[in-house]
């Protein structure tokens, strides 16, 4: 898919770019959210083998599909090391963000019910498996969606105008360079996670409105 785009827009140069694309790490693009197989996501998770870091808004479709719970509590038990970053519901960044996205329920609501219905999975949890799964919420400019598992991510950029499921698409794979995507994807979430606030049994009431 990658290919055929690049050479699509490219023309005779489209097989040079597609090249620098791989020795850069870019797996496979997807110019929309929706085409991304449903399947991959929880294959992906199912897959884990050491950590798992899911950076969003409300992580809706995630709570939704009814293969996530057991994915999720099977690697947690494995030994995969979780962490759900959640947009603010309470952040002006959130009011915002909600007057641009085109979906029924407003984005707050959503991240509300998303973050209780994932706090309801860790309560089913003995409390090894509760160690390894960690809960964040964020304030910062939502312009990313992330999926990082192992050594791959794919990663949205979201755009202002439309639904974030319409959002462009990139896989991406670690390689051996700082400045390669992956690298420059992986300290971004390094810098979300210094400055966002960890969801527990002090505050989780504040996000969720119980």
């Amino acid at each position: 898919m990658l290919a055929a785009t690049l050479v699509s827009f490219a023309g005779p140069d489209g097989e040079e770019t597609y090249q620098k694309f791989l020795q850069m790490g870019v797996a496979d693009f997807y110019p929309n959210r929706n085409l991304v197989p449903n399947e991959l996501w929880v294959d992906r998770l199912e897959g884990a083998q050491r950590t798992c870091i899911l950076l969003g808004q409300a992580h809706g479709e995630w709570i939704r599909d009814d293969r996530f719970e057991p994915a999720l509590v099977s690697r947690l038990i494995a030994g995969v090391q979780v962490e759900i970053f959640f947009l603010d519901p309470t952040s002006q960044a959130a009011d915002v963000r909600e007057s641009e996205d085109r979906q029924k329920l407003g984005t707050k609501k959503r991240i509300k019910d998303s973050i209780r219905a994932l706090w309801g999975i860790r309560s089913r949890l003995n409390d090894t498996a509760k160690a390894r799964l960690r809960i964040y919420t964020y304030d910062r400019t939502p312009s990313l969606g992330l999926t990082w598992i192992d050594d791959w991510m794919l990663v949205t950029h979201y755009l202002a105008g439309f639904s974030n499921l319409t959002s462009p698409a990139l896989c991406v794979e670690s390689i051996p360079k700082p400045r390669s995507p992956y690298a420059i994807y992986a300290r971004n979430v390094d810098r979300i996670r210094e400055k966002s606030t960890e969801v527990d049994g002090q505050n989780v009431g504040k996000y969720t409105d119980g």
